[in-house]
């Protein structure tokens, strides 16, 4: 069920069940496809329950954009118990698992290199086709240099607190038919919650630092450079780099530090794929700060922005999760712009603000805002999980050349329901592949079988052309499975009993007064214990390479 939202005021707030009462059909229920039969819990940033369980500020977990899973069009790596990983090619059904962490912590997050930049493969791949189709230029994109392959076999997963391996970089490789890997790195950085590749340059990533209530502490997380890393073997002849975070001056490793004592971590963190430059990072505070990365160990926070209503309370306060755009722009901001729009989540992500670019010498503006209105209160057991994925893509009727778009799309943890926020788009000018971003304007309400709890989207190499539809598919994790979720075109835009333009659509209530940031404000430059690995069956697979631990995961071939 989609739901228009009014182009005028700020934004609008949106009750799915008012609106759904409004109609005699459900909302659509997603096409998905079984990876494996797992029973899972929602990533707590922590990763250990006895750790948990002891220390009072640990006792609803903390704030995390950590993925339970990685995907690319090559592999599929998930987290089961112990601290292990399950890696399955997409293509063979072959399988391996990884183990390296500490078996008393669970994976808190894992990342593919390549996987949150625009490639040219799959939906993604869409920008250059239909900027030539209309007369313009190819242009990558938008992005420079080239991304990195869609089928990159680099892999980085974070063990839970109390882990002792921390970071591990591991290469997917396979060998004589048999799916296997090797550890090329591991990192023991004991307090991190997130890892986030360098758009193009694996030698780089960085390690958000986690953000624990009562904490003290004036670091984001730190930037590490591997080529520069001490490191020394391990019994195994492993590469290890051991640095406790309260220390300085490690070969490698950059702080994102600032002045500010009470910054003690952040909640999440984005890289700009636009020019590699910049960071952006969400705090409890309300603020979210932009670093310049490009010239370490000289590293800087070079403006803060507060970001959080007014009116919020503290807990409300907490950026949960930004996004840069970096395949778009804004239709505000001008030349001197220095990073992409972005995305901005708070109140647990049931509140979604759209900004303008950062700019030499104004800040952001606040673009649009929607908010989420459910009967789950927006507190921290019940935090959105939010990801960005291209819009499935339908060929225009009326021979104009479809414009590219996203949607942002929210998860509730406790009941089977997704949100896909549809932005609005639309060609900079005649010729140029260059797509504005101005707002939010629909909503769908998608229904799920089980709750998911961490998701990416799935990219795939297919090579359509532009005259040929194409569906954007999810990988999942979970509370009963790991699946392949479908969407379409047809299930996201398909408008049914849409009120006159100037109505306001059941559900929908309008958002009036503008908030905007001053100049003054704006401060800068410009039960797993019930599991048994026997659950984690393939379903529909004789995938082979089994191991000794009954872990069957498998996947379907494409």
């Amino acid at each position: 069920m989609t739901t228009p939202l009014p182009p005028s005021g700020l934004g609008a707030v949106y009750s799915p069940t008012v609106a759904c009462s409004s109609i005699s059909h459900p909302p659509p229920q997603v096409k998905c496809a079984p990876i494996a039969h797992f029973t899972s819990l929602p990533c707590d940033g922590v990763g250990n329950d006895a750790l948990r369980s002891s220390t009072p500020a640990l006792r609803q977990g903390i704030p995390t954009s950590g993925r339970l899973l990685a995907v690319n069009s090559s592999y599929i790596a998930y987290a089961v118990k112990k601290g292990l990983v399950r890696v399955i090619d997409r293509k063979s059904a072959d399988k391996t698992l990884l183990r390296g962490h500490s078996d008393n912590t669970r994976i808190v997050d894992a990342a593919f290199f390549g996987s949150e930049v625009i490639r040219d493969e799959g939906v993604g791949g869409l920008w250059d086709a239909l900027s030539v189709a209309r007369g313009g230029a190819a242009s990558g994109g938008g992005l420079a240099p080239k991304p990195p392959s869609a089928a990159s076999d680099v892999l980085a997963t974070l063990g839970g607190m109390g882990d002792a391996s921390g970071v591990i970089i591991w290469r997917i490789r396979t060998v004589n038919g048999a799916l296997g890997a090797d550890k090329l790195l591991q990192v023991q950085y004991p307090t991190g919650s997130r890892l986030i590749w360098h758009p193009y340059n694996p030698n780089f990533f960085f390690i958000m630092e986690r953000n624990i209530e009562g904490a003290s502490g004036n670091k984001a997380g730190v930037l590490v450079e591997t080529t520069k890393l001490v490191t020394k073997r391990n019994s195994d002849n492993e590469q290890v780099c051991e640095c406790a975070p309260d220390e300085s001056n490690i070969p490698g490793l950059t702080p994102l530090a600032s002045g500010e004592d009470a910054l003690s971590g952040a909640n999440d963190c984005t890289w700009a794929s636009n020019d590699a430059k910049h960071i952006l990072s969400g705090h409890d505070d309300g603020m979210v700060r932009l670093w310049n990365v490009s010239s370490p160990p000289e590293i800087a926070c070079v403006a803060s922005l507060p970001v959080a209503d007014s009116d919020s309370t503290d807990d409300d306060k907490r950026v949960t999760s930004v996004r840069f755009l970096s395949q778009y722009e804004d239709s505000i901001s001008d030349a001197s712009k220095i990073t992409p729009p972005f995305v901005v989540g708070t109140k647990m992500n049931f509140n979604v603000s759209l900004w303008s670019a950062f700019t030499a010498g104004n800040p952001p503006r606040k673009l649009r805002v929607f908010g989420l209105q459910t009967e789950v209160p927006p507190a921290l057991p019940n935090m959105l999980s939010i990801e960005l994925c291209p819009a499935p893509y339908r060929p225009a009727l009326n021979g104009n050349v479809t414009v590219p778009s996203s949607y942002v799309l929210l998860c509730e943890k406790s009941s089977g329901v997704m949100y896909a926020l549809h932005l609005e788009t639309e060609w900079k000018d005649g010729t140029s592949n260059t797509v504005v971003v101005n707002g939010f304007d629909a909503v769908t309400t998608l229904n799920v079988v089980n709750p998911v709890f961490s998701f990416s989207v799935a990219p795939s190499e297919n090579a359509k052309s532009i005259k040929e539809e194409r569906e954007v598919e999810l990988c999942c994790v979970q509370s009963k499975a790991v699946q392949m979720l479908s969407l379409t075109s047809e299930m996201l835009l398909s408008q049914t009993g849409l009120p006159k333009q100037d109505e306001v659509a059941p559900g929908v209530t309008l958002i009036e007064a503008p908030a905007e940031v001053s100049d003054e404000e704006f401060e800068g430059e410009f039960d797993e214990d019930d599991y048994s690995m026997e659950e984690d069956d393939a379903v529909g697979s004789d995938a082979n390479n089994d191991d000794d631990d009954g872990d069957d995961g498998g996947v379907q071939n494409p």
